[in-house]
């Protein structure tokens, strides 16, 4: 049996969490194999394009794999900064500027989902990401370990809320347990 398009949303968003982490373990740690991380966290983001694609159209999604893969740039260029023992805090607008441009692209796609609260759980989830560059750069491993519980709630909120939007606007299924 294959994935529906609420496991599927689901997965993606668990993905982004799990390549994300392993990309900033990778540049903070500067581990072997960063490009096949990298490559691996930008297939993730082409795999929410291309998922948004079905119900959008190319067109109009085309735009969201281009946001996520600045969120990539904006991580490699916090954590370079961080390595070099620089002030990372005038990177931090742009990084949340984005989480800001993809809450509002999303917003624009569906009525269903509110920009302020995409802004609100987007943010939270770039938080979590800056607070694992600076966990990890300082070697506070069991921070980077205890925060993972709640980075995984967040992204699972993020996945709800979409899968919300979606099953309203398109009239989809949508299992009972996991309606709002």
């Amino acid at each position: 049996m294959g994935e529906v398009w609420y496991q599927k949303l689901d997965k993606l968003w668990i993905d982004t969490l799990v390549w994300v982490r392993e990309y900033l373990f990778a540049l903070i740690l500067q581990r072997q194999g960063l490009y096949n991380i990298e490559a691996g966290t930008l297939r993730n983001a082409a795999d929410f394009a291309d998922f948004f694609t079905f119900f959008y159209g190319e067109q109009q999604t085309r735009a969201l794999g281009e946001l996520f893969k600045e969120h990539i740039r904006l991580l490699s260029e916090i954590a370079a900064t961080m390595r070099a023992g620089q002030d990372y805090m005038p990177l931090r607008e742009n990084f949340y500027q984005n989480a800001s441009d993809l809450a509002n692209f999303l917003a624009r796609l569906n009525p269903s989902w509110d920009e302020a609260v995409l802004k609100e759980l987007l943010q939270t989830r770039y938080w979590f990401e800056e607070n694992l560059l600076w966990t990890l750069y300082i070697q506070d491993y069991q921070t980077a370990i205890y925060q993972y519980d709640a980075a995984y709630e967040n992204v699972r909120q993020i996945s709800k809320y979409i899968a919300d939007g979606l099953a309203k606007e398109f009239n989809l299924y949508y299992p009972p347990e996991m309606v709002s």
